[in-house]
């Protein structure tokens, strides 16, 4: 490749060839001979010496004809100054095989209409290199289609910057190859809209330290479909800020494995519309922590089929953090040491409950049994089925659903209740003299 053939191709005539070599010093009649072996960097110098010397009046009229008859060859030549002076409409004429022959740091000179004129096919040659030298700025002229044509690999060269820039609709251009080679920090300049515009199979290549670096914002984009589709490894970058500002409905995608591999503090972001929309499959990766780490309104959205589903020990996170003072917000308080429970001083916190039957024949502790405890304020006639109770006591449904392996752990954690028909204090006892049976006649 020569510099005559460069400036043929890029539409100079012979006589303005002829004009710049000789203001170059160089004779014209041995240019071919001459600059047989030029390297890129001279061709690149050469090139940008020509254009910068020249009456903008005698420049060629490039457009995307011009651009088209240009060898890939002869891209070599490209620097951010020349990429810079082309007129962007020109870039409609850019092939695959001159964004392959292009040199990557030309890509400093593309602006958002650049790339806004490239053809999506001729990204499908760009690289990693390619990639990370285009301006912030000029991510702006992405579409999808463009993303769509674009080499996965291509994607490592992404920052955040680069894809906070990004229309958020060029996202649905977006795949799991794409997904999985984008570096995790790029994910930092995601927002709401861009997530929304992701297609859900994108979310397949999702991992633990691209959701971390996920600003939570971002996740008021999510729905059901992208938290199905997202690998159950993923939720390990999850923290209690994404989980607060995703939609309720997104949580329908949750399954158990899901939630085992969830860091029990991001239940710290749980409310009772999420809790209500989750499939009750996903509580059999519930954990006591979990439970533990869920702020107590959220149980508002739990009913019995998802009491089922949670694994026995998981019960346990419950004892102290869901038994509600109010008896009109679902239960008692389990006793503490020192609470008094079962002593008959009747505390305030029993005050107006009522104590249902014993269950299968056992005999409740004095004080009643925690768990069967009515949840309305009157009498409820002791004999109706926990599942049946008032609708004020949400919690007595879904505790009536717990299986007797989920009873015995939370009985476990309550402490030793005093035995039934313990004698009565001998102090109490008024005692009656008796006769002295000398005295009998």
């Amino acid at each position: 490749m020569t510099f005559g053939d460069v400036m043929v191709g890029a539409g100079f005539d012979p006589g303005q060839i002829s004009e710049v070599m000789e203001q170059m010093g160089m004779d014209p009649g041995h240019l071919g001979d001459q600059l047989v072996d030029l390297d890129p960097a001279m061709m690149q110098s050469v090139v940008e010496t020509t254009l910068q010397t020249m009456d903008p009046e005698d420049l060629p009229d490039f457009d995307a004809g011009m651009m088209a008859n240009v060898p890939p060859e002869a891209m070599i030549a490209m620097s951010p100054t020349i990429m810079e002076m082309i007129p962007p409409d020109a870039l409609a004429g850019m092939s695959p095989s001159m964004m392959e022959a292009l040199p990557p740091e030309a890509m400093a000179g593309m602006s958002a209409d650049h790339m806004a004129a490239l053809p999506p096919e001729a990204m499908a040659a760009a690289s990693a290199d390619h990639m990370a030298a285009i301006p912030q700025e000029a991510m702006v002229g992405v579409d999808a289609p463009m993303m769509e044509a674009m080499p996965p690999e291509a994607m490592a060269g992404m920052d955040a910057s680069m894809m906070e820039a990004m229309p958020p609709e060029a996202m649905a251009g977006m795949d799991a190859s794409m997904m999985e080679a984008m570096p995790p920090e790029a994910m930092a300049g995601m927002d709401a809209s861009m997530m929304e515009a992701m297609p859900p199979e994108a979310m397949a290549s999702m991992d633990a330290p691209m959701m971390e670096a996920m600003p939570p914002e971002a996740m008021a984009g999510m729905d059901g479909p992208m938290m199905e589709a997202m690998p159950p490894e993923a939720m390990g970058g999850f923290s209690a800020d994404h989980m607060e500002a995703m939609p309720p409905e997104a949580m329908a995608g949750m399954d158990a494995s899901m939630m085992d591999a969830m860091p029990p503090d991001t239940m710290a972001g749980m409310d009772a519309p999420m809790m209500e929309a989750m499939p009750p499959g996903a509580m059999c990766g519930c954990s006591a922590d979990h439970m533990e780490a869920m702020p107590p309104e959220a149980m508002a959205g739990m009913d019995a089929s998802m009491m089922e589903m949670m694994p026995p020990d998981a019960a346990s996170g419950m004892l102290e953090d869901y038994q509600a003072t109010d008896p009109a917000a679902g239960n008692a308080p389990l006793p503490e040491d020192g609470s008094g429970w079962g002593d008959g001083s009747g505390g305030g916190d029993l005050e107006g409950l009522d104590l249902a039957p014993p269950m299968d024949g056992d005999i409740p502790p004095p004080g009643g049994d925690p768990m069967s405890l009515s949840m309305d304020d009157h009498t409820s006639g002791g004999g109706e089925d926990a599942a049946s109770g008032p609708a004020s006591a949400p919690m007595d449904v879904a505790i009536a659903a717990m299986d007797e392996v989920a009873a015995e752990a939370i009985a476990d954690e309550a402490p030793d209740m005093p035995e039934p028909g313990v004698e009565a204090d001998p102090g109490m006892v008024d005692e009656q003299p008796q006769d002295d049976p000398s005295d009998i006649a």
